[in-house]
């Protein structure tokens, strides 16, 4: 319970929740009672009455609602679209693939929007590995408003392969701020390949 008073001297009486926001304590009204006068008008121990019920639970904030009409007899047109892959968009914009190719659009006259095409490629490569072309078909499953044509994303390969080298070192140089990694000491993994079958080896001579 909280009694305020005004720049006229007025108070009012008002039912306050307190929550933390970071390190704070703050107030948020859950109801506003009016003036303390006209509350006490008929009741000089208003205000004590008030307390034991605010004690005993009586005033609980009102729970937000959200009114949701649905026609049942249309048909829904729209697909379902996956949100989730944004999480990995952010971190793709973390590494800042981006100014690498921003910067080669500027020294060409290339109207391909190559990091919107390597976006695609890559989120699409984790979420469900499948072939380009396949990809562009699908891209509609990501919500956003990719626009791509295949013609666009091949056209675009021979150019991200160029930059292939400028792309990891910006990636490195990124990882390294964030995360402090120096690369002093570097594993480098060459996987061998053998195989086996049941048939004996020619002899050698």
């Amino acid at each position: 319970m909280k009694v305020t008073k005004n720049r006229e001297g007025i108070q009012y009486v008002s039912i306050v929740e307190g929550y933390r926001d970071k390190d704070k304590v703050k107030h948020r009204t859950v109801k506003s009672l009016g003036k303390l006068t006209d509350l006490e008008a008929g009741n000089p121990n208003y205000l004590a009455e008030l307390k034991e019920s605010v004690k005993e639970g009586k005033f609980q904030p009102e729970p937000e609602t959200l009114f949701l009409t649905l026609d049942l007899n249309q048909k829904i047109s729209a697909p379902l679209q996956n949100y989730g892959w944004l999480l990995l968009d952010e971190v793709y914009k973390s590494l800042g693939i981006a100014s690498v190719l921003s910067l080669h659009l500027k020294k060409t006259k290339s109207k391909i929007d190559l990091n919107e095409a390597l976006r695609l490629l890559t989120v699409k490569r984790i979420l469900d590995p499948q072939s380009k072309w396949k990809s562009v078909q699908t891209q509609g499953d990501l919500f956003g408003d990719f626009a791509l044509s295949p013609q666009e994303i091949y056209r675009s390969l021979d150019t991200l392969s160029v930059l292939s080298e400028e792309i990891q070192l910006q990636m490195h140089h990124a990882i390294a701020k964030q995360i402090g990694r120096t690369g002093a000491l570097v594993f480098y993994d060459v996987t061998n390949y053998y195989f086996e079958t049941d048939l004996d080896d020619e002899p050698v001579e």
